[in-house]
Parts: structure tokens; C-alpha cells; sequence
């Protein structure tokens, strides 16, 4: 069934067996047993065989082989495991021959050779001595089994099913670098899902902290960096690739609770318990001796980012001050908080873990808050440290430890009631930063000041990161980093909920050139304060008066800002504003396709009468996604059931009104035109992009009858038949069935992406002429699978094909349908939530629709929340792998 729920009447239920009470079992009976006691090991793993732990099993008869080679258990163990028995004794497999044990232990030492031991929950490859290889694999298993008993029952998170990868290097020396050049001892590598730890001896801990050995076994385990990164691991699974895929961690939450979780492990390797009594004191002291302002902020803790732990100034101060954050939750003011914590928690798995929902479940006052975490701070840092700090990334020095020196600290937030010009000092030291978090701590102090200048200072602190740069400022500041740079100051331009005369005032006079970013981002900071106006007689005065500002804009120079005005105007949203409506109509014909677009979006949604003739009209001219909105804005206005005819349209606006008014109820409006089809999606759009999958998950076989079931539908269709065997194929045959069907007027590319690699048929967009689609079916029939899924790199190249063409992003594609079979697991950015803000920005900047389809083992909700931030479709293909292959 894999991770398939399936449902079964009571009724053919026999029996019900369950994984976890065996292996709490286990862990049970395993915590009596000594190490080096073979015959009980070799008694345990004939229960876990009768209990049909397999791996358990192989893994406790290991642990007899490696306790005494020589024993009667030992030479049970090697029989159970079918190795063969010599005249020198019992040989056990490497690679494809049989060695003695101690030369295949000689050669296990190598990295490239390592053990691979499977657990019930993890793969665990190591080049450890044998006995500490299985100690790892059984400490994690036992870890894993305190975090669930830990976390399961205050929050509803579910076990992992897929066993978790994990490598335990015997040096430094075999341990790969993260990218961004960190030289930790430990991390967990995200992209390939795995924890890579170090297991040689570490660096003697500070003074005052003497490291507390959870086990000596041979060869040595940092166990504390192992569960570390181990927490990072089963939040990544349980919190973040959930079945809804909502849920998400804040890094401090995620970073203290590693800490507070492997600062607290206690006991025996094969019987770890979560000890409250225990804290890292080393954490502690460097939060109580920061002083004022170097020591964080509850405010700037609970926004700090991921890149913020990859060392540079306050790095420790980071670490500390989350872990302690945790502590202080859980245990501080006689664990008063500790529900909260886990009420905080429940909104994490569902996604909403924000700083705002933390503080509202704390439900006291912020100030009085911070207050008692300092005092916890100081009074846990004045007993004595019972271990050292955990982690991989960290270790304590051996000196003393001190603050960062003044000239590398941040600047510190200016207070709430502090004057303008305090306030305007530390927002420009900050904006002038290279760095975005610290650039996004400058809006966030000047947002909502009533002083006229705040805005100002905004408006100038974006052209510092232009959306329109040129490639070597593209090479300096990644494309993310721009849109997203945009997004949060439109965000804090929309905190100035001032009148429109003040807008006029703030806007830049000119429109053109490189002023257009900040012409747009009040236009769309005006679009988000009219979206929020309420209804009533005040909200439609303040929206007309907004809708005064907006218009303005709507004959500019530059087509970018008029479809940034025409844009803003659709959010207005009510019919009592006559002014807009009858502006927009010259825009229908305007020679940009997103500002026609938005123009006739927009006049939809403000449903007046005069739009419906010159609508009818661009019906008639229009093609793709514009010919779509003018039908669409036409049963808007009239709730007409008509077809998207221009000819039928004429009809009946003749006929009503002979009759009455036009406004109706929204009608169906069948259309006329069969689209060609990708995955079942109609391709409407006139500007197309494709990005395709071809990874090396896409050369698995697929199961005959489902693509048998799913390709029935293009039955009368006249495509070809299918002869295809693997997923990769069925990506081909639709690819090309879509291009050979897209009509002349229709401008396309196709994008692929795997690994690294991001292949694209043509730079630009070309006219789908006989010649141009003969020349793509042949490159996409000779394209080939392998590689990680690389999307956003895939994604955003077809996106830029506007940016590397012209300013006002009118040549670039006007609809993108993008189809994976995997979960991203490389390429610049890997986090889903991450991906859909940045791509959500790009939308509302290039205003490209968004289509998604998926096959296998995909990210379902960051797929549909793609498609559906940006008015595309979601397709869920239902082919699963043939089923000898899903059975193996």
C-alpha cells in the first residue's frame, strides 16, 4: 500500500498488528541487555524475527556478531544471517565475494565501503568499528522513539513511514561541506533528505562544562551532534512533508529544539530518555552575559532565518538565544507556558507558525515576557552546566565566551515610541545592508509612521535592489532575493493607509526608465489597502478617492506601471465607482498584453455596463488568455449563458437592449474552441512555456492499465497511439501531442530540468509555425532521464524569458505548465514554502499563469498552492508504478 490509505470494513479485519508498541517493546527489552552480552542480543533478535521485525532482527544479530566473534551467539547470528561458514570460520558478505570479518571490518573503515545498516525507521551507513556502528543505528532508533513519545501526544504529528538516511562518518575527513562553506561537524543536508554526522572525538569543552558521555563504545559517537541533526531530520518529516504539506517550523524553533532535545537526551545509548532536569548550560551563559543590545530580542528571535545560523557576527548569540527561547517555554515560570508551546506547535503543523501566533498563545504581554526569559536565562546560567552544547555546527570554546566585538553587532531596533529621527538614523544603516534580513528589519521599523518621509525612505531604499537590473547586478543579487525584496516593500508601503493626496505626493513624477519599480509598488501597496476598505459609505469614499490616485497612472508611459494601475484598479472591487470602468476600455487595445489582460480583468470585477461593448469587441480580436478574460469579465457583467462567439454576443446585446439592463447573474458561457491539452489541462495561452521533469524518477515503469484508463479520454482525439513504458515516455508523448496541437498564433518554448541542468529548447519564444514544431518534437524526443529535481531552477528560467527579453515583461510567456513526478531536492531553493512565495511574487510582477501537474511521489500541496496563487490548474495524474516494480 505504501503511503496509500486504503479503508477495510471491520468485518475482513483479523487482526490488528502495530509497529510502534513492537518496537517500544524492543526498546524495552533492549535496555536490559549489555552491550557486550551476545547471547542475549542473538535471544533478542529471534523475538524481533517472530515479532516480523526483520531489520530489528538482523541488526540485534549484527550486535552478537560484534560483542564476541567467537561465541556460540556469535556463530548463531552469522547462521541466521545465511553467511557462509569456512574452514577459517563464518565469512560475511562484501560487495560481491564473502571475507573473514575482521578484513571486511579492515575495509568498512573506508567512507566508500561503509556498513549499511537498516532499522525499522532508518538506513544508517557508517564506516564506524562495527560495535559503534550498530550502537549508532540503535541510538537513533531509540531518539526517534523519545521524540515521538515527546511530541505525539501534545501535537498530532504521524510517523514516518520511509526509513530516514543517515551518515555517521568515523573523521572529519570523509564528511561533506555544506555549499555555503560551513565547517560544521554535523548537518542535515535537506536537499538529500540525510544527516551527515561526525564520529571522531570533538574538541575538549569549555570549562564548567564537562561533556557528559551518553555511552563509550569503540570508535566513539558525538551523540548530541547525532540527535541535533536527528531533530532537524523528523521535524523536516513530520512538520514539514505532511500529507496536506501545510506545515512548516520557524528556524529558531527549529534550531532550539534540536538543541533542547539532544541537550536533554539522557541515559544509556538503547535506553535514551528526555530528562527536564537537564539544560545546556553553555547556551545559557552566553544569553546572560550578551548584554544590552546585543543580546536578541524576543522580536528579532522570532524572525530569524535559516541563513542566519551559517555563522558570521552573533552566530552563538543565534543558537543561544533560541534554545533558550525553548527552554524558557517549556520549563520557566513553573512550565506555565508549556501548553502555549504546544498550542504553537499544532499552528506550525498546520502552517500558521508566525511570530504573531506565538505571541497571541502566549497571551501575555510581550514586555512582560521578555522580561521573565531574562531572568530564566540569568538564573539557568548561574548553577552548573550538566553537558556541553549539543550540535554539530557548534562546540564551546575553550576561553571564556564573549559577545561578538561592537563593530559586528546589529543594529539594534529603535523603541516602539522612539522620535522620527532615531528612528530614520538606524532604518538607513539598515537599508543599506547587503543583507536582506537586515534590509527587512529597516521596513519593518518605518512601517506605519505617520511622518510623510517613511514612505520616502522606503520608495528610495528599493532602487537599491532594481527588479529591471542588468546581468551583472542579476549575478550579485539572485532573482529570489529581488522579487522578494519587492514584495516586502510593497508590504510596508501598504502599512501607510494614507489619502490618495498623500500617494500623489510620495509617487515619483516620472514613470519611466529605472523609476517604474517604485511607481509600481505604490500602485500595488494602493491596490492592497483598497482590497481591505470595508464596504460602507466611509470605505467607498476612501476607495474612490484611492481610485483617483490610481487612474492617474493609467496613461503612463511605461506599459509595466499601466498594468500595475490597471491591476490596483480591479481591487477596488465595487460598482459604485463609475470613474475607473469608463477609464479602462481605451486600455483594451493597449499594444502590452498584461495591461489588455488586466484591463479586462479588472473590468469584470467592477461589473459596469460600459465595458460590455468594448469587451465584445476584444473578444473578437483577442487570442489565449486575453480572449479568456474578455469572456470571462463578459459573464461577469451580464450573467449571460453565451459562448465565447463575438457574433453571438453582438446578438444578444442587441436583444436586451431592446429589453432592459444588461446585469445579470453569472451564466455558464460554454466556449466554442478545443484547446490542445497537456495532462488534460486546455493550453490557452497565446505565450507558453513548458517545464518538464526529466529526472532520473521519470525512467521508472509505469503500470500499462492506468495509462491505458488515463489516455481513453484523447480517444477520439486523433492523437497517436502510445507505445511508451516508463513515465518519462508518457511525458514525451503528451509534450508532443500539445505542441503538434498548438495553434499558428500561439508563441512556445519548452524548459526541462534535472540536477543541475536546466535545458532550454529556445531562449526566446517562438511562433508555432510547421517548421518550429518539427524542430521541437525532435528535440524532445531525444531527450533522456537522470539527476535530482531541480523545479525552481526549471521554473524561474521560464519565467525569465520575459526578464532577459524587456522591461515590461510583455514578451515573456503569458502561461507556464509545469509537470514533476518527485519532491524538490536540489537546485537554489528546496524549501516548498520558500518556492511558492517567491514564485507568488513573480506572478504578481510578470503575471503569468501558472498550471501544475503531478505524477508519483510529488508534492501534492506545494503543486495545487502553485497553481492556484497564480489562477492556473492542479492536475493529480493517477498512474502508479507497475506494480512488480512497486512490489519489490
Amino acid at each position: 500500500m505504501g503511503t496509500h490509505d486504503q479503508e477495510f470494513a471491520r468485518a475482513q479485519v483479523r487482526t490488528v498488528e502495530s509497529v510502534p508498541r513492537k518496537m517500544r517493546e524492543w526498546l524495552a527489552r533492549s535496555a536490559k541487555i549489555a552491550p557486550a552480552d551476545g547471547a542475549a542480543h542473538g535471544a533478542l533478535a529471534e523475538w524481533c524475527a517472530k515479532e516480523g521485525l526483520e531489520r530489528m532482527a538482523a541488526l540485534e544479530r549484527w550486535r552478537a556478531i560484534a560483542a564476541d566473534p567467537a561465541s556460540p551467539a556469535a556463530a548463531a547470528a552469522h547462521r541466521a544471517l545465511s553467511h557462509p561458514e569456512g574452514p577459517g570460520g563464518f565469512v560475511v558478505p562484501f560487495e560481491k565475494t564473502f571475507l573473514p570479518l575482521a578484513e571486511v571490518e579492515k575495509r568498512r573503515a573506508e567512507w566508500k565501503e561503509a556498513w549499511v545498516l537498516p532499522t525499522e525507521h532508518y538506513e544508517v551507513r557508517t564506516n564506524l568499528p562495527l560495535a559503534s556502528a550498530c550502537a549508532a543505528a540503535v541510538a537513533l532508533e531509540s531518539f526517534h522513539a523519545r521524540f515521538f513519545e515527546f511530541l505525539a501526544e501534545r501535537v498530532a504529528i504521524e510517523e514516518t513511514l520511509e526509513p530516514l538516511r543517515a551518515h555517521v562518518h568515523r573523521t572529519a575527513e570523509s564528511l561533506p561541506k555544506l555549499r555555503i562553506g560551513e565547517e560544521g561537524r554535523a548537518h542535515f543536508n535537506v536537499r538529500g533528505d540525510h544527516i551527515e554526522v561526525c564520529g571522531e572525538p570533538a574538541a575538549a569543552p569549555a570549562p564548567g562544562d564537562p561533556a557528559e558521555a551518553i555511552s563509550a563504545t569503540p570508535g566513539g559517537v558525538e551523540y548530541a551532534a547525532l540527535f541535533h541533526e536527528a531533530t532537524h531530520q523528523l521535524l523536516e518529516r513530520t512538520f514539514r512533508r505532511t500529507r496536506s504539506g501545510r506545515g512548516d517550523v520557524p528556524t529558531w524553533l527549529d534550531e532550539g529544539l534540536a538543541d533542547a532535545l539532544a541537550g536533554h537526551a539522557a541515559g544509556p545509548f538503547h535506553a535514551i530518555v528526555y530528562d527536564t532536569a537537564r539544560r545546556c548550560g553553555w547556551h545559557f551563559r552566553v544569553q546572560a552575559e550578551a548584554g544590552e543590545p546585543e543580546r536578541l530580542p524576543l522580536e528579532r528571535v522570532l524572525t530569524l532565518s535559516t541563513r542566519e545560523y551559517y555563522g558570521g557576527p552573533g552566530m552563538n548569540l543565534k543558537y543561544a538565544a533560541s534554545y533558550s527561547l525553548v527552554h524558557f517555554s517549556l520549563e520557566g515560570d513553573g512550565g506555565k507556558y508549556r501548553d502555549a508551546f504546544f498550542g504553537f506547535l499544532a499552528e506550525c503543523l498546520r502552517g500558521q507558525g508566525s511570530p504573531q501566533a506565538f505571541r497571541r498563545l502566549v497571551a501575555r504581554p510581550e514586555d512582560e515576557f521578555e522580561r521573565s526569559w531574562k531572568i530564566h536565562d540569568k538564573t539557568m546560567a548561574g548553577g552548573s552546566a550538566r553537558r556541553a552544547a549539543p550540535g554539530g555546527r557548534l562546540r564551546p570554546p575553550a576561553a571564556p565566551v564573549k559577545a561578538d566585538p561592537p563593530a559586528a553587532r546589529r543594529e539594534a531596533p529603535p523603541p516602539k515610541d522612539a522620535p522620527f529621527p532615531e528612528v530614520r538614523r538606524r532604518a538607513l544603516a539598515a537599508l543599506g545592508s547587503e543583507d536582506f534580513l537586515t534590509r527587512r528589519e529597516g521596513l519593518s521599523w518605518l512601517a506605519g509612521r505617520p511622518e510623510a518621509e517613511a514612505p520616502v525612505l522606503v520608495l528610495d531604499a528599493l532602487a537599491r535592489v532594481p527588479v529591471d537590473a542588468d546581468a551583472a547586478e542579476r549575478r550579485a543579487v539572485p532573482l529570489a532575493d529581488r522579487i522578494l525584496w519587492r514584495a516586502a516593500v510593497v508590504e510596508t508601503l501598504a502599512s501607510f493607509r494614507a489619502d490618495a493626496a498623500f500617494w500623489t505626493l510620495v509617487a515619483p513624477a516620472s514613470a519611466d526608465g529605472r523609476g517604474w519599480e517604485a511607481v509600481c509598488a505604490v500602485l500595488d501597496a494602493l491596490g492592497e489597502i483598497a482590497a481591505t476598505e470595508p464596504r460602507g459609505p466611509a470605505g467607498i469614499a476612501r476607495r474612490a478617492s484611492l481610485a483617483a490616485a490610481i487612474a492617474a497612472r493609467l496613461g503612463a508611459a511605461s506599459a509595466v506601471v499601466r498594468t500595475a494601475a490597471t491591476r490596483a484598479i480591479g481591487r477596488l472591487g465595487i460598482p459604485e465607482i463609475p470613474l475607473p470602468a469608463e477609464a479602462l476600455a481605451p486600455l483594451f487595445a493597449d499594444t502590452a498584453w498584461p495591461v489588455r489582460w488586466r484591463a479586462i480583468e479588472a473590468a469584470g470585477a467592477l461589473k459596469s455596463e460600459a465595458s460590455v461593448e468594448p469587451l465584445i469587441a476584444a473578444l473578437a480580436r483577442e487570442t489565449g488568455r486575453v480572449r479568456e478574460a474578455a469572456q470571462a469579465a463578459l459573464l461577469a457583467i451580464t450573467g449571460a449563458d453565451v459562448p465565447d462567439d463575438p457574433d453571438l454576443w453582438r446578438a444578444w446585446l442587441k436583444a436586451r437592449r431592446e429589453t432592459g439592463s444588461l446585469v445579470g447573474k453569472r451564466g455558464r458561457g460554454p466556449g466554442t474552441q478545443r484547446a490542445p491539452r497537456f495532462y488534460g489541462i486546455p493550453v490557452t495561452g497565446s505565450r507558453v512555456a513548458f517545464v518538464v521533469d526529466t529526472t532520473g524518477s521519470m525512467l521508472r515503469r509505469h503500470d500499462p492499465a492506468a495509462v491505458a484508463r488515463w489516455l481513453a479520454r484523447d480517444a477520439e482525439s486523433g492523437r497517436p497511439p502510445y507505445r511508451g513504458a516508463n513515465f518519462l515516455d508518457l511525458a514525451k508523448y503528451e509534450l508532443s501531442n500539445a505542441i503538434r496541437e498548438l495553434p499558428g498564433t500561439t508563441a512556445f518554448t519548452v524548459v526541462t530540468f534535472s540536477s543541475d541542468l536546466v535545458k532550454v529548447w529556445a531562449p526566446a519564444l517562438v511562433r508555432a509555425s510547421a517548421e518550429s514544431k518539427a524542430e521541437a518534437l525532435a528535440w524532445v524526443d531525444a531527450l533522456g532521464g537522470g539527476g535530482g529535481t531541480n523545479l525552481y531552477d526549471g521554473l524561474v528560467r521560464a519565467f525569465e524569458l520575459a526578464e532577459r527579453q524587456s522591461v515590461d515583461f510583455a514578451t515573456g510567456p503569458d502561461t507556464v505548465l509545469l509537470f514533476t513526478d518527485g519532491e524538490v531536492n536540489m537546485g537554489s531553493r528546496t524549501n516548498p514554502g520558500e518556492i511558492r512565495a517567491i514564485l507568488r511574487a513573480l506572478h504578481g510582477l510578470r503575471h503569468v499563469r501558472l498550471h501544475t501537474i503531478g505524477l508519483g511521489t510529488y508534492d501534492a500541496d506545494m503543486l495545487r498552492g502553485l497553481a492556484e496563487d497564480s489562477g492556473g490548474t492542479f492536475v493529480d495524474v493517477p498512474i502508479p508504478l507497475e506494480s512488480k516494480m512497486a512490489d519489490r
